[in-house]
């Protein structure tokens, strides 16, 4: 084991009415290097039932107002050094991921490894790491595991908005992406369900260019280039990974 045998790391699980939970739940379980904790944030009380699969699982039944909200609880209330996200619907598929991320040499601030997205009639990939070392694309949401620090620089919660917008893209603008130590393999480590409301269609990266704007304006810097930024990569992703 590496420089990070001694780091504790819990996964993060939001849900909210799906059972596609249990499925999630039971592949973190097979990792042969186990999570410090596993946490559900289940704000309809519905899969206390899971706790009962391993000691290392809590279901937290704390209310909450939204994706965004209830993963920033979490972190809150737990402590632990980094933090796997992963959704409801996703499954982490290599049982070998936490082992790889334990064993490197040094602390990074984000590391994520490559995503297959799987839709009804195909399967595409995340855009390769070194798009997202150039800064034309961004580390995958879930599927990536953070530093504690960098997850209480700027909270997601701040970026929860209604309507048919994704917020996450406009959270990583508010980081400095350029300082961030981010690390990546090409492992196809991780599955995640296509669909979603950030890039269903080609008019979803200008609706959530507009509604994004202004908090990525209050909360970051270099304003003009992250904004521009966040629409290019929003296209981007979008060719990758959606049916146009």
């Amino acid at each position: 084991m590496g420089g990070l045998s001694g780091a504790t790391v819990c996964a993060i699980l939001p849900v909210f009415r799906d059972d596609r939970i249990v499925d999630a739940v039971k592949a973190l379980l097979k990792q042969k290097v186990r999570f410090d904790k596993i946490i559900i944030q289940d704000p309809l009380g519905e899969y206390s039932h899971l706790e009962g699969l391993c000691d290392s699982i809590f279901v937290n039944h704390e209310t909450d107002e939204g994706l965004f909200d209830g993963i920033d609880k979490c972190i809150d209330k737990y402590k632990y050094d980094f933090y796997f996200l992963q959704g409801a619907d996703d499954l982490l598929v290599d049982n070998d991921f936490l082992s790889r991320f334990k064993s490197l040499a040094s602390e990074p601030d984000i590391y994520f490894e490559r995503i297959r997205i799987v839709g009804e009639s195909r399967v595409r990939l995340w855009p390769p790491g070194f798009f997202v070392k150039a800064g034309v694309v961004l580390p995958p949401h879930f599927g990536s595991v953070y530093k504690r620090d960098v997850l209480l620089s700027s909270r997601m919660r701040d970026f929860a908005v209604g309507g048919n917008v994704g917020a996450d893209s406009a959270w990583f603008y508010t980081l400095d992406t350029d300082k961030l130590k981010m690390k990546y393999t090409n492992d196809q480590s991780f599955v995640m369900a296509a669909g979603g409301i950030s890039n269903n269609s080609l008019l979803s990266p200008l609706k959530n260019l507009l509604s994004m704007e202004k908090k990525i304006r209050r909360h970051g810097s270099g304003v003009p280039l992250a904004v521009a930024k966040y629409c290019i990569s929003s296209f981007l992703k979008l060719f990758f990974i959606r049916r146009l």
